[in-house]
C-alpha cells in the first residue's frame, strides 16, 4: 500500500555559534491533557585533538504546543579543558510520560572519561566500563525534578557496583537508548538498553578489537506510593560478530499488544567479511523477558532492507491501528554506517513482521549544495495533539563539513494520510 504522505520542515533551533551541531531529544507532552511540552538540548563540539562532546544539555520548555519555547538552566556545561582533563559525563535526558498517573519519568547515562594522559588501556575506553543510569521523576509537569539515584535492579544481589545481571562498575556498561518507550496492560514501563558484555576472562568483549554490543529489556514499575520503581532487566538479544561487526544496539521498540513487543536493532557490517549492515529484528511475547533468534528485517517480499548502521523508531499514532517505522533505509547494500540518507516513512506489516516496501516515502533525502555524508538521523518525535502529525525533530549534519560541524537542528510535520 502506498502511503500519502506530506511533509514540512521547518528550522527549530539554530546553531548558536559556529562549529556546533544542535540536537533536540525525546520531546514529550508533560501531562495527560494540554500542550505543555518539553525536549532534551544538546549542543556538540569536538576539541582540537578532535573528541566530540556535549558541550550543553539542557531542557527547552513550550506552553504553547512548540510555538514558541523558553530554555532552562543547564543540566550539563562542558569545555574542551574539561574533555581533556576527563572526569564524569552525562547523556541528554530519556522521557517519559506516565499516561496513567501523569508522572514524567527521565533517565540519563553517567560515565566516566579518561583524559589525554590516560587514554586507553587494555580493558577498552573507560566510557565503556562505567556507564551507569541515573533516574527522576517530575510530580509538577516537568517544572521541578526529583532524583531517584542510580538504577538498581531488585534484588539482595545488585547494588550500585553490580547493578543489573552481567553489569559491573569499572568493568562493564549499558546506556539508555534513544527510541521512545512502552507501558504494557500489567503496568510495566519498557525501553531498550544497550550493554557492552564481557568475556570469559571478565574482560569487555571485543572480537575485531573495538566495541561489542548487546540489546536487552529494562522493565520498571511503579511502587505503590509512587515513591520510585523497582526494575529488572530481561535477557540480552545478542547478534553475533560473524553477522554484525558490532553487535546490536539501539533498540526501537513496537507494542504489538499485550505483552508482544517487537524490536528492530542497529547492527554494522562489514565488506571485507561479505556482510551488510543491516537491521536485526526480535519478538518477546513476555514483555521482554525473553526474545526471539534475532533476524535481519525484510520486506514483504522476502528481500532483504538495507539500512546503515543508524537509529530507528517505531510510531503507531493515536488516531490508528496502523504501525510505521522510520529509518535511513538504502536501495543497495551498505557496509558502515552510512550513507544515512534517504530518511523514509513506511508501513510494517503487524502480522508477518515486515516492512511493506510499496509504502515508503521519503522524509529527507540528499540534495545539491549539502556534504556527500550528510546525516539525518538521532531525532526525537512526538505525535502532534492538536493536529495528529508525526513531528520529528533532528539535526541537518553538517551544513558544511565534519570538520566544520556547524549543523541547525530542524522540525519536521509528517501528515500520513491513511
Amino acid at each position: 500500500m502506498a502511503l500519502r504522505v506530506k511533509v514540512r520542515k521547518e528550522l527549530h533551533i539554530k546553531a548558536p555559534d559556529p562549529h556546533i551541531a544542535v540536537y533536540a531529544h525525546n520531546p514529550t507532552y508533560v501531562s495527560p491533557r494540554g500542550v505543555a511540552l518539553i525536549e532534551a538540548a544538546k549542543e556538540e563540539a569536538r576539541t582540537p585533538a578532535g573528541r566530540y562532546y556535549d558541550r550543553r544539555i539542557y531542557r527547552r520548555r513550550s506552553e504553547d504546543n512548540g510555538r514558541t519555547s523558553a530554555d532552562e538552566p543547564p543540566l550539563s556545561v562542558k569545555t574542551d579543558e574539561d574533555i581533556e582533563r576527563g572526569g564524569e559525563c552525562r547523556t541528554v535526558p530519556m522521557h517519559f510520560l506516565d499516561p496513567d498517573n501523569g508522572l514524567l519519568l527521565a533517565v540519563h547515562t553517567v560515565h566516566e572519561r579518561a583524559g589525554t594522559d590516560t587514554g586507553f588501556d587494555s580493558a577498552g575506553d573507560l566510557s565503556s566500563r562505567t556507564q551507569r543510569l541515573r533516574h527522576e521523576v517530575s510530580r509538577d509537569e516537568g517544572r521541578t525534578w526529583e532524583d531517584l539515584g542510580l538504577i538498581v535492579m531488585s534484588g539482595d544481589e545488585y547494588d550500585e557496583t553490580h547493578w543489573g545481571p552481567g553489569l559491573w562498575y569499572g568493568r562493564n556498561g549499558a546506556h539508555a537508548d534513544m527510541p521512545p518507550w512502552v507501558k504494557l496492560p500489567d503496568g510495566t514501563v519498557v525501553w531498550g538498553l544497550s550493554l557492552q558484555p564481557v568475556d570469559e576472562r571478565g574482560e569487555l568483549y571485543s572480537p575485531y578489537g573495538g566495541y561489542f554490543l548487546e540489546v536487552a529489556a529494562m522493565r520498571g514499575r511503579w511502587r505503590e506510593d509512587l515513591s520510585g520503581l523497582a526494575w529488572e532487566m530481561g535477557e540480552t538479544i545478542r547478534v553475533g560478530p560473524e553477522e554484525s561487526s558490532v553487535g546490536c544496539c539501539e533498540p526501537a521498540m513496537a507494542h504489538l499488544g499485550g505483552e508482544r513487543l517487537f524490536v528492530t536493532m542497529r547492527c554494522q557490517g562489514d565488506e571485507g567479511k561479505g556482510f551488510p549492515s543491516l537491521k536485526f529484528t526480535s519478538l518477546s511475547e513476555d514483555g521482554g523477558l525473553t526474545w526471539s533468534r534475532p533476524v535481519p528485517l525484510r520486506y514483504d517480499d522476502g528481500e532483504l532492507v538495507h539500512s546503515p548502521a543508524s537509529l530507528a523508531e517505531f510510531v503507531r499514532p493515536s488516531w490508528s491501528d496502523r504501525l510505521y517505522w522510520i529509518a535511513n533505509v538504502s536501495p543497495e547494500p551498505v557496509y558502515f554506517q552510512t550513507p544515512r540518507y534517504p530518511l523514509y516513512i513506511g508501513e510494517v506489516d503487524q502480522d508477518r513482521l515486515c516492512l511493506i516496501r510499496e509504502s515508503l516515502r521519503v522524509i529527507d533525502d540528499w540534495r545539491e549544495g549539502l556534504p556527500r555524508d550528510v546525516r539525518f538521523t538521532n531525532w526525537g518525535s512526538y505525535e502532534d495533539r492538536e493536529t495528529g502529525e508525526i513531528v520529528l525533530t533532528l539535526p541537518e549534519e553538517p551544513k558544511v563539513s565534519w570538520e566544520d560541524l556547524t549543523s541547525d537542528c530542524y522540525r519536521y510535520r509528517i501528515e500520513v494520510e491513511e
